[in-house]
């Protein structure tokens, strides 16, 4: 007793007399809660950021910030941009429509006096949307109905871009190009014509989209087809659209950055192989370290550059296949000991198979 008497009143909170002679203590804690999962992070962040918005329109009259960066970012926990809970990368949030797992959009909404009166908060889980929260009391109906307008035509070009896809193989270099039927992007669209635009006026306009980028219309949706390997057909695409204030507010692209970066380093691999088998007689490395040219050089030698693994900050690149996020893999294929071709394969933010290329002599 002596003992309990001088136990923090704490500590008698969890305490225990659990044996027939009262002489053993033991303690009964309650186990700690579960960690919260990738999405709960996310929406709880989602709510960070909703109560910075406020802080900030609460020091400046009532006018949220337009922008990302300063003077908004000091509201932010460490005075710092947050992490996407899928990358690890402190990019978040950003002022816009949320494009890839992970992401916090922000999209701010601007009145007939281009004052910053709402805002929508939106997180985004590996599978879609995970939350929305918004203050848009002050925004007039109009404009907030045409901003999700924008979206809808955004996500209705997507998916004219996936058919289209689908038939061919390739994503159109423009609005012009079509495929065998004829068809072109624009026939694919929701009733085979352009789309309405709503904030321009009288009283907007099927207008949308148009060929380019950057183009600043209000409303205005810019598609340009992108050929990143060079090989004369277009393998992926970048779609912007423009809010009411001329603002940019939407990016879309095949891939999020990140995967972009495994993908260059996938092909300059590709690329390194390659230049090793023309200075060797043709003959393919066992391994990215071990053989070498008759001029000393190794196949990592020959990597002109490591972009490093996004999801890791260490080398993109690995002996045998890909097995993990970001990883660039190159295994040999040997026949009676000589190497006859290799495999080279990449992996995405979720280990799914960006890329892969096989070769055999």
């Amino acid at each position: 007793m002596m003992l309990l008497r001088r136990l923090p009143l704490l500590f008698l909170a969890i305490l225990v007399v659990s044996s027939c002679d009262g002489d053993d203590l033991s303690l009964a804690i309650d186990p700690p809660p579960p960690a919260l999962t990738t999405d709960e992070l996310i929406i709880a962040d989602c709510y960070v950021v909703r109560d910075a918005l406020e802080a900030y329109a609460a020091d400046n009259g009532g006018e949220y910030p337009g922008y990302p960066g300063p003077p908004f970012t000091p509201y932010l926990p460490g005075n710092n941009k947050l992490p996407n809970r899928y990358t690890g990368r402190s990019t978040l949030p950003i002022f816009g429509a949320p494009n890839w797992p992970g992401e916090i959009g922000v999209i701010v909404f601007f009145d007939e006096s281009s004052d910053a009166t709402g805002y929508r908060v939106i997180g985004r889980g590996r599978y879609g949307e995970l939350v929305r929260l918004e203050n848009i009391s002050r925004t007039p109906k109009t404009i907030v109905d045409g901003y999700a307008l924008v979206l809808e035509n955004v996500d209705s070009l997507l998916a004219a871009l996936d058919v289209f896809f689908a038939q061919s193989g390739y994503y159109p270099s423009d609005l012009a190009d079509d495929l065998p039927s004829g068809e072109t992007l624009i026939d694919l669209l929701p009733g085979g014509h352009l789309m309405y635009n709503p904030f321009l006026l009288p009283p907007g306009c099927f207008c949308e989209p148009v060929d380019g980028a950057g183009l600043g219309v209000p409303g205005g949706i810019g598609y340009v087809g992108i050929d990143r390997n060079g090989d004369g057909l277009t393998d992926d695409f970048g779609v912007e659209a423009y809010g009411y204030d001329y603002e940019f507010f939407v990016s879309r692209t095949r891939q999020s950055l990140e995967d972009e970066w495994v993908r260059i380093s996938y092909e300059l691999l590709r690329a390194a192989v390659e230049l090793f088998a023309s200075e060797n007689g043709g003959v393919f490395p066992r391994d990215l370290d071990a053989d070498q040219t008759p001029a000393g050089d190794t196949l990592r030698d020959l990597i002109t550059r490591d972009y490093l693994n996004p999801y890791t900050n260490a080398s993109a690149y690995r002996n045998g296949l890909a097995t993990s996020r970001g990883e660039v893999g190159y295994q040999s294929l040997e026949y009676n000991g000589v190497v006859v071709g290799y495999v080279i394969n990449a992996l995405g933010l979720f280990e799914e198979e960006l890329e892969r290329f096989e070769v055999t002599n």
